[in-house]
């Protein structure tokens, strides 16, 4: 009896974790939780793509938004451009008329001193 015990103590040595043969079950249980563990994966990558999508959408609609309001600086800019060609044809007007009123004073000087003089 003696010699059974040990030889099942030698073979009990003699095992590691390569030589032991695995049972059907436990083969099925590891293909579940691989299967699990796959489909784990699979839904987070289709969470990450739903999170991409959003991302792309909402920077689409960030372009949008800094077109919309680059137009609108634009608009202020020609309003602005309008409004100074404007002010410089008044400008000339007015500066024409003054020259026109100095002219007028500096004859007019003129004639005051050749009478005065006279």
């Amino acid at each position: 009896m003696r010699l059974k015990t040990t030889k099942k103590k030698s073979a009990a040595k003699q095992l590691t974790h390569d030589n032991v043969p695995a049972t059907v079950g436990l083969v099925k249980e590891v293909r579940k939780e691989l299967r699990a563990d796959i489909q784990v994966l699979r839904h987070e990558m289709g969470s990450f793509r739903h999170e991409m999508g959003s991302f792309r959408h909402e920077l689409g609609s960030f372009r949008q938004e800094v077109y919309a309001k680059f137009e609108q600086v634009m608009v202020v800019v020609h309003r602005t451009q309008v409004l100074m060609e404007e002010q410089r044809g008044e400008n000339r007007i007015v500066l024409d008329g003054l020259k026109t009123v100095l002219e007028r004073q500096d004859r007019v000087e003129s004639v005051l001193s050749r009478h005065s003089l006279l």
